[in-house]
């Protein structure tokens, strides 16, 4: 089937009307040999092409994929890799992305008519059309040899959806009104959730086919401390303090206040294996947070600021639990319940005054919130958020088995509890098979 659609698409310059879509968006600019093909195409060709394209798409978005696990990222640590494996890793590296890629197409096609219309939501889904279409150029099933044309695929890739939740939010604030909030809430669930998924998936191929390509001594170090994006025994504690300069670093810029110090109550000597890029994500929103309260209830009292706490905790066979606490004032009972809203943030006012501050929804935001090089996905460009971080904490933590919990008390302060599930030593062991 892959063949067949590949060949459908490849004098892709067709113009697709989807199925809830009154626009046309072009799978590809024509060329002169495209155009020749097009002039000499019926009307029943044009909708022979629509109606394979569509269908390709709903049957792909409909497949079954199985859970991302540490058990599936781990499955190649052996080196160097058979070409047997590789290509077996890119059939399902292809076939994870194609469902998921369909997958968004169908949930953006099925919003309703207000969200089709906002030019920034099509842009999002113009984009997804084009990775659709990068990802059935491929000449099946000779490039899934090539580990070079799939590092560069999945390269572009990430480089495509590299800064796009800006873009999504902004289409989602302009149509909010007019939409459900409670179905935005579970579009941006399963829309993000997906993404994520891809964006890591992509990741962990490019560094593991790097590792491969490494000489002999530096692969042989990789192998007893990397699988991709897997990283054996990370130290916890001065992996945490780099992020909390980074953040601390971030707060000058945009308070410009004395700086809060960060103190290790338990556990510094902890080392976990887990994923770097995921714990760098959910430290640097915690530490983010927690440091904003920290400097704006400090403010409004007029008192020195007091250190954030952090107590690292074995809580089990590859299992951690990190608790962050902040003396910030806590957050109002009212509020507590909409912390993990996407349309909730808790950025106040930046002039740091008396007046009571008051939380705002999305349509209020004008930055993003995550620097990206530090993860899938995100930028960070100063210390407010879209009001997506602790939602995305959320999504990273329900991929592989962790939670996230939040006790406050107003008036005092927060702990932010992250529960981490991270690989078993068999899985991560060179020296036992599979």
């Amino acid at each position: 089937m892959l063949y067949v659609t590949n060949t459908i698409l490849r004098p892709a310059s067709f113009r697709l009307q989807q199925r809830s879509f009154h626009i046309f968006t072009s799978l590809r600019k024509p060329n002169d040999v495209s155009q020749s093909v097009l002039a000499n195409l019926t009307f029943e060709d044009h909708y022979n092409i629509r109606s394979n394209i569509e269908s390709l798409i709903q049957d792909y978005s409909r497949r079954r994929v199985p859970a991302l696990t540490f058990a599936f990222l781990t499955q190649h640590r052996q080196r160097p890799l058979p070409s047997s494996e590789l290509y077996t890793l890119n059939i399902q590296i292809m076939n994870y992305l194609l469902t998921y890629t369909c997958r968004q197409l169908t949930a953006l096609q099925q919003l309703p008519y207000i969200a089709i219309l906002n030019p920034k939501i099509e842009q999002t889904y113009a984009l997804y059309l084009k990775t659709l279409t990068a990802l059935l150029d491929n000449k099946f099933p000779y490039d899934l040899y090539d580990r070079q044309k799939m590092r560069v695929l999945l390269r572009q890739f990430l480089d495509d959806h590299q800064d796009t939740l800006q873009t999504l939010s902004d289409g989602m604030t302009e149509i909010m009104e007019a939409f459900p909030k409670n179905s935005v809430f579970l579009f941006l669930n399963e829309h993000l959730k997906n993404r994520i998924t891809m964006k890591l998936l992509a990741t962990h191929y490019v560094e593991l086919i790097s590792q491969q390509e490494r000489r002999p001594q530096a692969r042989l170090n990789d192998s007893q401390n990397k699988v991709g994006i897997v990283q054996r025994d990370v130290p916890l504690a001065p992996f945490i303090t780099r992020i909390y300069e980074f953040v601390n670093d971030l707060c000058l810029l945009k308070y410009d206040h004395q700086p809060i110090n960060l103190t290790f109550t338990q556990g510094e000597d902890i080392k976990f294996s887990c994923i770097p890029i995921i714990l760098e994500y959910l430290m640097t929103e915690i530490l983010k947070n927690s440091m904003r309260a920290t400097i704006e209830s400090s403010a409004k009292n007029n008192t020195h600021p007091k250190d954030i706490e952090v107590s690292i905790f074995e809580a089990g066979p590859s299992k951690v639990l990190i608790r962050v606490r902040d003396y910030g004032g806590g957050i109002p009972e009212a509020l507590e319940r909409k912390i993990f809203d996407y349309s909730y943030t808790s950025t106040t006012d930046p002039t740091l005054t008396n007046d009571s501050t008051e939380n705002k929804d999305i349509d209020d935001i004008h930055c993003s919130v995550a620097e990206d090089q530090m993860l899938p996905g995100q930028t960070v460009h100063n210390i407010a958020g879209m009001g997506f971080g602790l939602p995305l904490c959320k999504t990273y933590l329900d991929l592989f088995g962790g939670k996230i919990d939040i006790q406050s008390l107003a008036g005092r302060g927060t702990d932010v509890y992250i529960t981490l599930t991270g690989p078993t030593e068999k899985m991560l062991d060179c020296n036992t098979e599979p």
